[in-house]
């Protein structure tokens, strides 16, 4: 269990029950980020909130498309980021 724990984003959504990691390799291929974006786009229209740690490759293009769709969307935030972290 880590030290500490990072957040960035509206601290409220850990309350929310639809959270959820879009998690995976960090080498993907282009069919990879497309069936991401894909997925994530999906859970951001049906009100999910994407949690990542942003991490390169699946992480990153989850978050990303996250960020993308809100801002298309003008809703209220729902991507938050989580790292980990010791001293």
């Amino acid at each position: 269990m880590p030290e500490r724990l990072y957040y960035e984003g509206d601290i409220t959504l850990i309350n929310n029950p639809q959270n959820i990691a879009v998690v995976g390799t960090r080498r993907m291929s282009e069919y990879g980020r497309e069936v991401t974006a894909k997925f994530t786009k999906e859970l951001v229209h049906d009100g999910w909130v994407i949690v990542s740690g942003l991490a390169r490759g699946v992480d990153r293009v989850a978050h990303e498309t996250c960020v993308s769709e809100r801002t298309q969307r003008a809703e209220e935030e729902n991507c938050s980021e989580w790292r980990a972290g010791g001293e």
